[in-house]
């Protein structure tokens, strides 16, 4: 495990960080307050641990001013967050050699981590390559967790962010932050994510980036009325699963709020060179929205980049949506302004398939996904998680698996992580066709051959038994005649 030293022996935790060695270690801290006791983590491999399901409050005073005079700011580390880890330097950030790569944050809780109108600040700030936060959670924080580009200098893909057990409320301040809100990285895992009533953001924002993201068993339970919120996962530009995932949609305060949209997945934010793809399979929406007509599921596919100078054509999604539980509060006095009016708004290339559309008012049944069997779904065996998943899914969404199992397979072929997986087999070799067919024509006459000598071997043999009966009818006829010759018999008397 390394170097282990205890925060309650040092005066801050930034130096308890200054104090471990170069290379990394973990620092323990006590399920206690810390008051404005944030740290820039400069070293690969550190570990911030509350053990024993404790939690650690680190909570900063809101003691900066916005533009009305109010003390709703604070004064964050580096004016980005409570814990802030190094990135890899500019112009091109894609150099993490002396980044602070592979933090790992273990029971936490994030309050007030919030700076001004760029909406910007962040419980943990992720800007190196790698990043695990488990049993984290955040309150009235901009974003919870918030994360730079991980790419290397061909601009592709790398690394890693898992989120396990995370908790939100009253976080995603101002529309452009979020609970988690994920920059461009290889491999996005968020399990367990618990959202409630958001200020405008999204409970999860996956800006993958030609990544792949799943969101699993989360919990979305916002009030029947929330002011401005939107999605419980908003994803563009890669290939996103969410499974067992449940929101019950709220109503807007205001007219003027997009309520059109629970779980969202566009292709236009990022190039994806792996594509893009939606899997949707046994989650649960219950929306209160009578404010617009929405959707359960958009997919939106869009016909040009947001990058005004990237011209190319965004790549068509593709995808699976499947035996989802979509319940809806009827809008009975503007009858088409509710959910069940156009519960999913997809391209033709996602699959539809066995989703149950109801009202409110009628017993439903929602059975998640059995886990039972599943490999533990982490950085390291994301591939070995869907290789189980594709097994358990229809017909008609295992397509989309392994559409998703080759995009990981990619990024191993260049960013290798995957523990224990199988080498893929060797491709076939393509047939000789003109060898074949001189083989065929060969084993056409080698036949035709055979043929004839079973037919001579039978035509002798015919003859030889037609012989062997003429002789046998000779030998039975010349007996019967002497038996009945008189002369015969007079003489032996």
């Amino acid at each position: 495990m390394g170097v282990e030293l205890y925060r309650k022996d040092f005066d801050t935790s930034q130096a308890a960080h200054d104090a471990l060695p170069d290379e990394g270690g973990t620092v323990f801290f006590e399920p206690i307050t810390y008051q404005n006791d944030g740290v820039f983590i400069t070293k690969p491999k550190v570990k911030f641990i509350c053990p024993d399901d404790g939690q650690a409050l680190m909570t900063y005073y809101l003691d900066q001013p916005n533009s009305s005079g109010e003390l709703v700011y604070a004064d964050l580390v580096k004016s980005k967050g409570i814990f802030v880890t190094k990135g890899a330097p500019g112009p091109d950030y894609d150099d993490f050699s002396a980044a602070a790569n592979d933090f790992y944050c273990e029971g936490f809780k994030f309050e007030n981590a919030r700076i001004g109108s760029s909406y910007n600040g962040a419980g943990i700030r992720g800007q190196a390559k790698g990043l695990k936060v488990v049993r984290c959670e955040g309150v009235n924080c901009d974003n919870v967790i918030l994360t730079s580009e991980q790419r290397d200098s061909m601009h592709r893909p790398i690394g890693y962010v898992t989120i396990l057990g995370f908790k939100a409320r009253d976080c995603g301040i101002g529309g452009y932050s979020h609970d988690a809100y994920i920059g461009p990285c290889a491999r996005m895992i968020v399990v367990g994510a618990e959202g409630t009533d958001e200020n405008l953001g999204h409970h999860t924002k996956l800006n993958m980036g030609g990544g792949v993201a799943i969101s699993l068993n989360g919990f979305f339970p916002d009030t029947a009325v929330n002011p401005e919120v939107h999605c419980g996962v908003d994803a563009t530009s890669g290939h996103c699963a969410v499974i067992n995932c449940y929101m019950k949609k709220p109503n807007a305060a205001s007219s003027q709020v997009n309520v059109a949209k629970t779980f969202y997945m566009a292709n236009d934010r990022e190039w994806s060179d792996i594509g893009c793809e939606y899997l949707a399979y046994k989650n649960h929406i219950a929306s209160m929205v009578q404010r617009g007509k929405g959707n359960f599921f958009w997919v939106e596919q869009k016909n040009k980049m947001k990058d005004s100078g990237d011209t190319r054509l965004p790549p068509r999604i593709t995808g699976f949506i499947g035996n989802n539980l979509c319940r809806y509060l009827q809008n009975v006095e503007k009858p088409g302004y509710d959910y069940g009016t156009n519960p999913f708004n997809v391209p033709s290339g996602v699959i539809l398939l066995n989703n149950d559309v109801q009202t409110l008012d009628v017993p439903y049944e929602w059975i998640p996904m059995d886990l039972t069997g599943a490999p533990a779904l982490t950085e390291t065996s994301m591939i070995a998680f869907y290789g189980w998943l594709k097994d358990q899914l229809p017909v008609e969404g295992q397509e989309s698996v392994a559409r998703t199992i080759t995009a990981l397979q990619g990024f191993e072929s260049y960013d290798p992580m995957e523990q224990d997986t199988p080498v893929p087999p060797e491709p076939p070799v393509a047939p000789d066709i003109p060898a074949a067919q001189a083989d065929l024509v060969q084993a056409q006459v080698a036949l035709a051959l055979a043929v004839a000598e079973v037919t001579s071997a039978q035509a002798r043999l015919a003859g030889e038994e037609a012989g062997r009966k003429r002789r046998l009818t000779e030998h039975l006829n010349h007996d019967g005649a002497e038996s009945q010759d008189p002369g015969s018999a007079d003489a032996d008397s």
